[in-house]
């Protein structure tokens, strides 16, 4: 039972991932010299 849930927790973190990664990835494609300057330090 233990392996079952730690196999569910690793799906939903690279979902979680994933999902996060295509949030992002568009914002950098528009302007990615705007969002490297705006980083904060």
């Amino acid at each position: 039972m233990c392996e079952v849930n730690e196999m569910i927790l690793f799906i939903q973190c690279a979902v979680c991932c994933l999902l996060f990664t295509l949030a992002i990835l568009p914002a950098q494609y528009k302007d990615p010299i705007n969002m490297i300057m705006s980083y904060p330090p």
